[in-house]
This record gives structure tokens, C-alpha cells and sequence, in this order.
């Protein structure tokens, strides 16, 4: 039942973004120009899908089904998030290895409002597309807890991977091969540290500190972001440089979340 309840999710959520992006997106070139027009529209989708999904599941499954569906452990931990944001920028610093980066000079009118708005957007923006590529589709595979054998966790790695790349598709201009994978791969990992964690607010730190870090820290000119980064580089970072980046912010994240439980049980323990 909860799978066929989560494809109906995932098809609402997906037609209404559809038929009513275009609706907010003119109404936002009303009153919004320029880069931040470019960047609210950009992300207009996912905050649609987002604004349905929390009704959508408290109609469909029950009120109290919205946070079940996202972590086994009875409440989601601001401080885990943190330490898997924080451990992800830090390897995403790597992108700097591939070469020089330029500064790119802005006047503070222009780059602040922005960066406020990527601070506050860009979170929900990442919360969407994880409800969608993760969490409803993983659901779909577990009736109960992430808990199963290793066919069913990896058949749920796999389409996750290929929900998030279908998500990426329609913002990639002549996609190669390395590119698909790359997205495909980047949703397969995200998906098996979330199922380690049985929580998903991993995916959701790491998802965020990677496009936090792509419009307000390194750049390539060109990108849709266009978001005034502190700093840009004249190509897109080399394909091996963002593998060798989702295998080691996997492996990173999955130690620290590793860590957080075994200190969170340990604490446990000692009070009782």
C-alpha cells in the first residue's frame, strides 16, 4: 500500500509542477529582473513540488507520516544535518585542484541580495528534489524501516540514481555519457548513505552543500547559476575530479554519521 501511495505522490507532485510552474514563473517576471528573476524561476519547480508534497502525504498516508517517511528515528537531528553539510564544503574544495579559478569582482548591491536568496532558497530547492528522488522512490522498495536485503537496497540505489538524473536532464545542454553517470551516480550514493543512516536528512546536508557551493563559492561561466560566486573558472570541473568528489564525500559523510549514532547511543546508554 505504501508503495502505490508514493507513485501517487510522486505523479501529483510531478503534473502539478508541471501544469503550474509556468503560472508562478510569469507572475514572478512581473515583479522580479535580472539574475534574481533567473534564479527564483529556475527553481520555481522544485518549490511547487515542495509546497505539495507535505498536504499530498498528510492527506494520502496520515498526518504523522510526512516525518516517518523521512527518518527511522522518530525526529530528524539539526546537528547530524550540520556535521554532513559541513564535511561535504569541505571536500567540495577539491573542485580548486583542477586549476586557477579568477575572482570575480561584483559591488556588494548586487552579489548580497543573492546570496541571501541562494542561503534561503537553495535548502528547500534540495528538501524537493530529495522528497522526490529519494525518499518517495526508496519508499517504494521498504515497507516499514530501510531495513531489507541487499538486492532490494541496491535495486532502490539504482532508481533513485535514475529519478535524480531524470530530474537533471532537462538542465543539461547535449548531456555526454560521463555527465549522465555522474548524476546517476551522484543519487545511487546519496540514496545507500541515507539507507546506512535509515535517515535522510545526509542526503539533504550534502545535496545543499553542493549547490550552495556552486553558486556562491566556485563556479563555471556559462552555468545557469548565474549567481556572482566568489569565484569562476572558464571550464565545467573535470569529470573525474567530481567522481573521485562523490566517493570521497560518501565515504566521509557515512564515517561521520557512523560516528553521530554511536555517540548518540552511547549517551543513550549512559543515561539510563
Amino acid at each position: 500500500m505504501q508503495a502505490i501511495l508514493s507513485i501517487s505522490i510522486i505523479i501529483i507532485c510531478s503534473v502539478f509542477c508541471i501544469t503550474a510552474s509556468p503560472f508562478f514563473i510569469s507572475a514572478e517576471a512581473l515583479v522580479l529582473s535580472g539574475r534574481i528573476f533567473d534564479f527564483v524561476s529556475l527553481n520555481t519547480p522544485q518549490l511547487l513540488i515542495l509546497a505539495a508534497w507535505f498536504p499530498l502525504t498528510r492527506l494520502l498516508m496520515g498526518k504523522n507520516r510526512a516525518l516517518a517517511l523521512i527518518t527511522d528515528h522518530g525526529a530528524l537531528s539539526p546537528l547530524l544535518w550540520l556535521k554532513a553539510f559541513a564535511i561535504s564544503l569541505l571536500c567540495l574544495s577539491l573542485s580548486f585542484i583542477q586549476g586557477p579559478a579568477a575572482y570575480l569582482s561584483a559591488e556588494p548591491g548586487q552579489r548580497l541580495p543573492l546570496f541571501l536568496l541562494v542561503l534561503l532558497i537553495t535548502p528547500l530547492q534540495c528538501l524537493a528534489e530529495e522528497l522526490m528522488a529519494r525518499v518517495m522512490i526508496t519508499r517504494i522498495f521498504f515497507s516499514g524501516r530501510l531495513e531489507g536485503s541487499k538486492k532490494r537496497i541496491l535495486l532502490s540505489c539504482l532508481a533513485s540514481g535514475s529519478f535524480f538524473l531524470l530530474l537533471h536532464l532537462p538542465g543539461l545542454e547535449s548531456p555526454s555519457g560521463c555527465e549522465c553517470f555522474y548524476y546517476l551516480l551522484y543519487g545511487f550514493c546519496l540514496n545507500l548513505v541515507s539507507i546506512r543512516a535509515k535517515s535522510f536528512e545526509t542526503a539533504w546536508a550534502v545535496h545543499s552543500a553542493n549547490n550552495m557551493f556552486i553558486a556562491l563559492i566556485l563556479n563555471y561561466e556559462g552555468s545557469v547559476y548565474d549567481t556572482l560566486p566568489l569565484f569562476v573558472r572558464s571550464g565545467k570541473t573535470n569529470m573525474a575530479v567530481s567522481y573521485l568528489m562523490i566517493v570521497l564525500i560518501t565515504i566521509c559523510v557515512t564515517k561521520v554519521t557512523d560516528r553521530h549514532f554511536l555517540i548518540s547511543k552511547e549517551a543513550g546508554n549512559g543515561q539510563n
